[in-house]
């Protein structure tokens, strides 16, 4: 039996939802809804076919009942938290507030379904229902929560919560064993991004000591919402790979240090990022549970590890009970760390930098990672939407394409507050291009505008943008079925800069060469931009190659 808690019942009610798209004024937002808005599409069409025309490409046709569509569900989203019965039933009271807290800043109705949870089914039907009905964009999972597996052919199983956000895809178990075959796995690669956010907050303890580690964060998750709980605005950052397996010298470390504040966009100089470098194991050690006693809002750590353990090198370990006793302070930190985030063990070392100090987010991985100390910090790009004021969900869903990086805390908070003063501000003519059937081997064109409306430069950053031929993975061996070119330079998959009050042409094409298969091809291009109100922009291609 699983228990619903939401004061307006299961369905977005309208006063929770912004643009009232309860258009058959029944209170609640579903699909008879969108039935009244394809009608009244249908409508138009047939009345005025320019103002059908949504995606300006000269036509009408289902392309603009899809842009129709998207504004319609844009208006609608939700949260959910999934709770064992056991920690509802003593945590009720903060859950309620944790529930108020994230509706009141998101804006969004929050569902909290409560359960002795048996299987990954139960939890993956009511995802998939309430991201249908109510635009579902992340759940939260408190306590003891079932796990999915992925299996590696004959070199084991990870624990992932992939199957959790991924609600689109097939996960096949054909040796009926309870965990997914990898290689059955479709990737569906033409979709960059999972459609949720999960954030697992699990103590690394059971029993009542894991229900007092539940309460002392969910408290301190609502003195930091409040303002009451404040982190400094500075980073902390190990690379102890680097130093230790890598071999770098002091002097090369602190040259990719000192890009770090660029990169991240998070710090306004080289003095708000502090690092350790230190040649000697055991001084290392002390200085690196030393610095973890300090309240940075941000803290980074490469280090080889197990799922209790992390090793430095020769005999030099740091063990999951000397970071208990450390007590991390940092608000965010990343285990890059082989093993670190394994929340199926007991005493997992994620789960110690979580529960024991100050720390509200952390993300780790739950099997090997195969990581190696990195001679750039470029990668940390991928942060910089937490200083637009992106919550750490939705950079973890959009940035984060590891399938054993898990995120435990609490996915709905935010790094920093949304920016003010001059910004830019992204408006885009259509995010969907459909190019005519074309002959392998030709090309075929279609472009989009891009406007900015704001007050401050525009950039759109490439993040990724792999492709799919029938719904299909497949390596061509080349990489430009789709692409675009840099309005700029012509280049093809660059950066570029959209001027405040300007707008700018770019051109999309369509090649698929002499010897590539025919069929259904499509790919979904993800930007990152440094505009508050957008700060991803997908652009979904998709052409038959004949």
């Amino acid at each position: 039996m699983v228990l619903l808690v939401d004061g307006s019942g299961y369905g977005a009610t309208v006063s929770t939802i912004r643009g009232d798209p309860d258009l058959d004024r029944n209170g609640i937002v579903d699909g008879l809804d969108f039935e009244i808005i394809a009608h009244n599409w249908l409508w138009r069409v047939q009345a005025q076919e320019n103002a059908a025309d949504l995606d300006r490409d000269g036509t009408v046709d289902f392309n603009d009942f899809g842009v129709l569509a998207g504004r319609w569900l844009s208006k609608r989203h939700s949260v959910a938290i999934f709770i064992d019965s056991n920690s509802y039933s003593s945590l009720q009271a903060e859950i309620e507030r944790l529930r108020s807290d994230i509706a009141n800043d998101l804006e969004v109705p929050v569902f909290v379904f409560a359960d002795n949870w048996r299987t990954i089914e139960s939890i993956k039907n009511i995802l998939i229902d309430t991201y249908i009905r109510d635009g579902l964009l992340g759940a939260i999972l408190i306590g003891e929560i079932p796990t999915a597996y992925f299996e590696y052919q004959d070199s084991g199983a990870a624990p992932t919560d992939w199957y959790f956000q991924d609600l689109s895809d097939e996960f096949i178990d054909a040796d009926g064993d309870g965990k997914f075959e990898r290689e059955h796995y479709l990737w569906e690669t033409d979709v960059t991004m999972r459609e949720i956010w999960t954030g697992r907050i699990k103590p690394p303890l059971g029993r009542l000591e894991g229900i007092e580690m539940l309460r002392a964060y969910l408290d301190r998750n609502h003195r930091y919402r409040t303002g009451d709980l404040r982190y400094d605005k500075k980073m902390l950052y190990f690379g102890s790979i680097a130093i230790n397996q890598t071999g770098v010298s002091e002097h090369d470390y602190f040259g990719i240090v000192n890009q770090i504040d660029d990169y991240t966009g998070l710090y306004e100089s080289d003095a708000d990022v502090n690092a350790i470098y230190e040649p000697c194991l055991p001084v290392q050690k002390s200085m690196y549970l030393s610095e973890l006693s300090y309240s940075y809002d941000f803290a980074f750590v490469n280090i080889h590890g197990s799922a209790t353990t992390q090793w430095l090198g020769d005999s030099t370990s740091v063990y999951h009970n000397e970071i208990r006793d450390a007590r991390p302070e940092a608000l965010f930190t990343v285990l890059a760390s082989c093993s670190n985030g394994d929340f199926t063990q007991e005493n997992y070392f994620a789960g110690w930098y979580l529960f024991s100090g100050n720390s509200l987010v952390v993300t780790g991985n739950s099997v090997v990672a195969m990581l190696v100390g990195s001679s750039s910090v470029e990668f940390l790009e991928d942060y910089n939407p937490l200083g637009l004021g992106v919550t750490f969900g939705q950079m973890y869903k959009n940035d984060q394409s590891f399938m054993v990086s898990h995120l435990f805390g609490d996915p709905t908070l935010t790094l920093r507050a949304k920016p003010t003063g001059e910004q830019p501000l992204l408006c885009v003519d259509t995010s969907h291009l459909d190019f005519p059937d074309t002959h392998r081997g030709t090309k075929t064109a279609k472009y989009i505008w891009l406007e900015n409306n704001g007050t401050a430069t525009l950039t759109l950053n490439f993040k990724k943008g792999p492709f799919s031929i029938d719904g299909e993975s497949v390596n061509l061996g080349y990489w430009d079925v789709f692409y675009y070119r840099n309005p700029d330079t012509g280049e093809l998959f660059r950066d570029f800069a959209v001027p405040a009050g300007e707008k700018k042409r770019v051109s999309f094409v369509f090649y698929p060469r002499a010897d590539a298969p025919t069929g259904r091809y499509s790919m979904t291009i993800l930007f990152q931009t440094n505009d508050p109100e957008n700060p991803y922009l997908q652009i979904t291609l998709a052409g038959n190659a004949t």
